[in-house]
């Protein structure tokens, strides 16, 4: 048995507890925990019931273009406009007219950029860009 097994097998004589509950309840860390509750649980003192936690959080590059402009919708608004490739920044040409051509956003025909959505399509993608770059967390799942 590992150093702490005792104290936290009289805890958990007590009711269920999360490791996070066991860790705070004992003053012991978490690793320390976990490798506890993994030999109680090797030698049949304890089960273990698992559940993991999923969070994702935007990334400083979301939450940036976000604020300003994505790279596919300056690539698109270009196409509206009649531009070429040439025309693109080095950013939009890197970055923009990969995403705004796996968004279906824009064609590009003889190096012509073509808008190949509205910009009633495209306004409702940069709400629902600009919502996730706003949450925190972007998704909550329980395995």
């Amino acid at each position: 048995m590992y150093k702490g097994s005792d104290i936290v097998l009289g805890l958990l004589s007590k009711k269920p507890l999360t490791l996070e509950e066991i860790a705070n309840l004992s003053s012991l860390k978490e690793d320390s925990v976990r490798r506890i509750l993994e030999s109680l649980k090797a030698e049949g003192y304890v089960t273990i019931d698992t559940k993991e936690t999923v969070l994702g959080y935007p990334t400083d590059e979301l939450v940036k273009y976000a604020s300003t402009e994505f790279p596919e919708i300056a690539v698109f608004k270009k196409a509206l406009g009649g531009a070429t490739i040439s025309d693109l920044s080095q950013m939009e040409k890197s970055i923009g007219i990969r995403w705004a051509k796996a968004k279906g956003l824009v064609v590009i025909e003889g190096g012509k950029l073509i808008a190949a959505k509205t910009p009633k399509d495209v306004d409702t993608l940069i709400s629902r860009l600009a919502a996730c770059a706003n949450e925190h967390p972007l998704g909550f799942l329980q395995l």
